[in-house]
């Protein structure tokens, strides 16, 4: 993935990073674990990623679990990654076409595990282990895929960040969830302007960024905690931990 250019951004971006910082509506930091965040779960060989079995070896670990959100053709939402089945199920079928209990019947990788739903998710995690909810919307549904993350998520959730490459979750969460912190996955490609009026719309309280981007001089500029994704070997994880506020790690980068 290429580096981000390193022009500065805007000086209007300076003045509004700091009013961000200094909101009185911006929610407390979620503590990331020691341990870090187990991308998709700890998923190994007979372990499928975003699965039941993949979160509970995370939460064994006394890892923090990053896990993808899209929404049901039933308004549920369901922790999956791809957009459509084929890779994960050998079904090219789309998971917004499919109802809840539909895609709890398929399952992942040819194993026993089936794709769970965010509820699932909640229960187990008790509301104490950390979580990083990647919101992936579909055909300009972030308002109504966010607002069902919230629903489940109810008043007291934890410890919970949500995330998503789309800047209208974060506009959203800081419209009507203030309480909730709120991420912006940046993919590096975005040029000085692109990422700056990005962060402007979703005012994020940290960013996520791929493991190259993370040396990039506008990131200590930006004055905003940093989880670093996806760390796979221990060289990365000795590289960026110094550098980031947390690790999200899948494989050999685990602790």
């Amino acid at each position: 993935m290429p580096a981000p250019r390193s022009g500065s951004p805007p000086s209007r971006w300076e003045s509004r990073s700091k009013w961000m910082r200094s909101s009185p509506s911006r929610p407390e930091p979620l503590t990331p674990p020691a341990a870090g965040f187990a991308h998709r779960g700890l998923h190994v060989a007979g372990v499928p990623e975003n699965s039941m079995a993949a979160f509970r070896a995370a939460i064994a670990l006394g890892a923090g679990i990053e896990c993808d959100v899209q929404l049901s053709a039933d308004d549920v939402p369901v922790i999956v990654h791809d957009a459509d089945l084929t890779r994960l199920c050998g079904d090219p079928a789309r998971v917004a076409n499919l109802s809840a209990a539909a895609l709890a019947g398929k399952r992942l990788f040819g194993t026993t595990e089936t794709i769970p739903r965010l509820a699932d998710l909640l229960m187990i995690a008790a509301g104490r282990t950390p979580l990083l909810i990647e919101i992936k919307t579909d055909s300009g549904n972030a308002a109504r895929l966010t607002a069902a993350v919230c629903r489940t998520l109810g008043a007291r959730p934890g410890p919970v960040g949500i995330m998503s490459f789309d800047p209208r979750v974060g506009a959203w969460l800081a419209r009507h969830r203030p309480d909730l912190r709120r991420g912006l996955i940046l993919s590096g490609r975005e040029q000085g302007f692109a990422r700056w009026a990005r962060m402007l719309v979703s005012r994020p309280d940290f960013l996520a960024l791929s493991v190259p981007d993370l040396a990039a001089p506008w990131v200590s500029r930006s004055g905003l905690p940093v989880y670093v994704w996806t760390i796979s070997d221990a060289v990365g994880r000795a590289w960026a931990g110094p550098r980031s506020s947390a690790l999200i790690w899948e494989a050999d980068g685990r602790p």
